[in-house]
């Protein structure tokens, strides 16, 4: 290659770079918010106060956000399986006693009553990638314990964050959105509770429809 070849690559290279800095310096995973898809907007309202906020302005949402733009280019396009999903979701939820609402009488546990939808809400809100992720974080959770899903997560997000940062290196291809996301750090803690609040609302579908899950296994 040429010096001006080397010279334009180096050049380029640093565009990019220096785009891809400022894209990080001036956006904020908790505060980006996106419309869910309509099946699942009775989700936001069965949620108690603290566990909405969490969901779309907090440490969930924020979690949801980075998995879902770090997985966005891979996770499959199902249109249709994520609406039947929302509106099994909103059907469950409406079956009397699945999702109780707190009162005064239950003192500091109030926030704490109902049927825990936080990842799920902070994945609708964060775009239809995030979903597809937590549909994942579903699967994970029933096929291992926490522990083991934990870790399973860490590895998932260590694997795609070097392959995306490879691709980069070797001028593929990767959204901006993507390489964000794979510099962004991932506490073990805010997997943890990402697959905690799956696993949460997995065990109040599985109580709210014992008979046909005590059938179908």
């Amino acid at each position: 290659m040429s010096t001006l070849g080397r010279i334009t690559n180096s050049l380029a290279a640093a565009t990019v770079e220096n785009s891809l800095s400022l894209f990080q310096f001036n956006f904020d995973f908790t505060f980006q918010k996106t419309a869910p898809p309509v099946e699942f907007n009775p989700i936001g309202q069965a949620l108690s106060v603290n566990r909405r906020f969490n969901a779309e302005n907090g440490a969930a949402h924020r979690t949801a956000r980075k998995l879902g733009w770090l997985f966005e280019q891979i996770v499959p396009d199902t249109p249709r399986l994520l609406k039947v999903y929302g509106l099994r979701v909103c059907e469950i939820l409406a079956i009397p006693g699945v999702n109780p609402v707190g009162s005064a009488a239950d003192g500091p546990f109030r926030e704490y009553v109902g049927a825990d939808c936080t990842s799920l809400w902070a994945a609708a809100t964060s775009g239809i990638s995030a979903l597809g992720i937590h549909l994942l974080a579903c699967m994970l959770a029933r096929a291992w314990d926490a522990q083991t899903a934990t870790a399973i997560w860490v590895e998932l997000v260590k694997a795609r964050q070097a392959d995306i940062l490879e691709k980069l290196g070797k001028n593929s291809m990767v959204s901006e959105t993507s390489v964000t996301a794979a510099r962004q750090d991932f506490l073990r803690s805010e997997l943890s509770d990402w697959d905690a609040s799956a696993r949460s609302w997995l065990a109040q579908a599985d109580k709210a429809l014992a008979f046909h899950v005590t059938n179908i296994c």
